[in-house]
C-alpha cells in the first residue's frame, strides 16, 4: 500500500516540543492580581471566563502554584 493513502507529508513550521500536563498537552495561563483583588475572586473570575468561552468537556482548567494551594486549603473548610 503507498504511504500517501494514509498519511499526508508535507514541510512545515512547527513548535519543538509541546508543553505536557501528566500525559495531555497543556497550556499555562498566567496572571497578576489588580491591586486591591483577592486570590478568591481572581479565581471566581477566571472559572466564570471559563464558561463563558464554552470550552468542551475534553478542555480542563486547573490552578498550579500559589493559587491551587488556595483551592486546597479552602476544601477543608466547612460551609
Amino acid at each position: 500500500m503507498p504511504l500517501n493513502t494514509l498519511a499526508r507529508l508535507e514541510n512545515t513550521v512547527l513548535p519543538i516540543w509541546v508543553n505536557h500536563q501528566g500525559l495531555f498537552p497543556s497550556v499555562t495561563i498566567s496572571f497578576n492580581l489588580a491591586a486591591g483583588q483577592s486570590l478568591g475572586n481572581a479565581a471566581d473570575v477566571i472559572r466564570q471566563a471559563e464558561v463563558a468561552a464554552s470550552m468542551r468537556d475534553s478542555i480542563t482548567g486547573t490552578f498550579q502554584g500559589t493559587a491551587q494551594a488556595f483551592q486546597t486549603s479552602l476544601a477543608s473548610e466547612p460551609y
